[in-house]
């Protein structure tokens, strides 16, 4: 009664720790690219050590959530896959382009236009960072919605597993 109990508890607890931490690499992700974006917006107004240094790090941080994404087709889906693919795709274009403004000076031609272009790039990898968001709401929420009938069943389990012990 108590090995059950224990098994469907786990499975219970496994599932719910997926659902938040798959919601949660989401966040992250929207998150660490809002603050690369205003600390990107930062270094260019006012370059200085503190401000580069603060860039970097978001650059990192990004990077990183981005790294911290579940990419196994067979676990989350075609369309989480996508999107997810989108977003690390779109950051890699956009890193590329970000790298070659911050190498302009100020004063070169073209300096503004593509200033521009690099906060265009950051807020599609942000609208893209909020899609895969939704996705994953979604397909997770289809997820608990199946589970939660079973779940419900629960108590009636562990009651008849008591009184079959006793």
């Amino acid at each position: 009664s108590v090995g059950i109990a224990t098994v469907a508890g786990r499975w219970t607890v496994r599932a719910f720790d997926t659902l938040l931490s798959d919601n949660a690499s989401c966040y992250a992700v929207q998150d660490a690219i809002k603050a690369e974006t205003k600390a990107f917006a930062r270094y260019v107004r006012e370059p200085s050590q503190e401000s580069a240094q603060s860039y970097l790090e978001a650059c990192a941080a990004a990077e990183k959530s981005l790294d911290a994404l579940p990419f196994d087709y067979s676990q989350i889906g075609e369309e989480r896959y996508a999107r997810t693919w989108n977003l690390t795709q779109g950051y890699a274009g956009y890193r590329q382009k970000r790298d070659s403004f911050l190498r302009l000076s100020a004063s070169a031609e073209g300096y503004i236009d593509q200033m521009y272009a690099v906060m265009a790039m950051q807020d599609h990898l942000a609208e893209y960072a909020l899609r895969l968001t939704q996705a994953t709401l979604e397909q997770e929420n289809a997820l608990y919605s199946r589970q939660a009938a079973n779940i419900q069943h629960l108590p009636w389990l562990y009651l008849a597993l008591f009184l079959a012990a006793v």
